[in-house]
């Protein structure tokens, strides 16, 4: 080894870990921050809607579901209720999606016709989670 190497080998050794390190940290930071629940496909026949001035994001729609309740489906959300945002009380919602979203379950709900409502874990509305989605469809 050349003499007076070492200690420059030493310093570039321990840059090099620090700067692994710090895109290592980077790294989990942004894994934390860009998870996020995937959102849960819930298929049923609406029974029930309400209008709310001051809850629920102003809309719901209540399923009588496939299988298992709503709050086993999609864990952390209410039994029965998906809450539209008809308000747009939560961040980035949009009030005319909301609206038709839930014009469409009261379709549904009137021809009693099956739907299927795409719901979003992470957004809950006075313990209901919100519903982004509705397809209708006839079986």
């Amino acid at each position: 080894m050349v003499p007076g190497l070492r200690p420059h080998l030493m310093v570039l050794k321990m840059r090099l870990s620090f700067s692994l390190h710090k895109l290592l940290i980077a790294a989990l930071a942004f894994a934390a921050v860009s998870v996020s629940a995937a959102p849960v496909q819930i298929y049923g026949v609406p029974f029930r809607t309400l209008i709310d001035n001051d809850l629920y994001g102003g809309c719901m729609v209540a399923l009588l579901v496939d299988g298992d309740p709503i709050s086993v489906q999609a864990p952390g959300c209410g039994d029965d209720y998906v809450a539209f945002d008809c308000q747009a009380t939560a961040p980035n919602t949009d009030k005319t999606a909301a609206n038709i979203n839930y014009q469409a379950a009261q379709l549904a709900y009137v021809l009693q016709q099956k739907i299927m409502v795409e719901i979003e874990t992470d957004v809950v509305l006075n313990g209901f989670c919100w519903g982004r989605r509705v397809d209708n469809f006839i079986e």
